[in-house]
C-alpha cells in the first residue's frame, strides 16, 4: 500500500541543506569551538571502550576508484615537478 507523505517531508538534498544551514555562515571561531566540542566528545566515547587498542589497529581499505584517482593525481604531480625541474 502506498501512503502519501505529510507535507512537511522534504527530499534528502533539501534535508541536508536544512541541517547544514546553521553552520553555513558560522564565524571561524565558532566553527573551531564546535570542532573542539566534537573531538572532545569523540575522545570521551573512545575512552569508554574496552577494545581501544584493537580499534586503533583497524584500517578500512581504500576502494579501487580511490586507488585509481590517487595514482592519477600522483602521476600529474610528478609530471608538474619534472616540468619545473626540466625548465618547462
Amino acid at each position: 500500500m502506498v501512503r502519501r507523505l505529510p507535507g512537511w517531508v522534504v527530499d534528502n538534498a533539501q534535508s541536508v541543506l536544512d541541517e547544514a544551514l546553521p553552520y553555513r555562515d558560522m564565524a571561524p571561531d565558532d566553527v573551531a569551538n564546535e570542532l573542539v566540542m566534537l573531538c572532545s566528545a569523540g575522545m570521551r566515547l573512545l575512552a569508554a571502550r574496552d577494545d581501544l587498542e584493537a580499534l586503533a589497529r583497524e584500517r578500512d581499505p581504500l576502494p579501487e576508484s580511490s586507488r585509481r584517482l590517487l595514482k592519477r593525481l600522483r602521476g600529474e604531480a610528478r609530471s608538474r615537478r619534472q616540468g619545473v625541474v626540466d625548465g618547462r
